[in-house]
């Protein structure tokens, strides 16, 4: 992102989960959403993000369903971006991430028609 804000754009993160199903395995969930959102947060402050809204979605059990939907439409409401960059929806047997599929099906989705619809 730092080429990006680096030109004046500015640039919010959405984050779906805080990664609280990641590694390492002998952290607790709740140590791991604690060491995932502050490694964001530093990373975010490098390349000069100048927002993060968590969505704390429980990582490792992310579906595309319509909760999550409503919480992509309605940040994308909050935030009015000009583009939104998101996970892919495409599945790849090659490589495949569960809540990283789930985040792209549900953001597509969120994008259009989800957020442009006040109902």
């Amino acid at each position: 992102m730092a080429p990006v804000t680096d030109n004046g754009v500015e640039v919010v993160y959405g984050l779906v989960t805080s990664g609280q199903a990641g590694e390492p395995a002998h952290l607790s969930p709740d140590e791991l959403r604690e060491v995932r959102q502050k490694e964001q947060t530093d990373a975010a402050a490098i390349v000069g993000v100048s927002e993060l809204h968590w969505l704390d979605f429980p990582g490792g059990h992310l579906v595309a369903d319509l909760e999550l939907r409503k919480a992509i439409s309605r940040l994308i409401r909050i935030v009015k971006p000009d583009l939104v960059i998101t996970q892919t929806p495409v599945r790849n047997l090659d490589r495949i991430y569960a809540a990283h599929l789930a985040t792209g099906e549900a953001a597509v989705s969120a994008v259009y028609p989800d957020a442009r619809n006040g109902h």
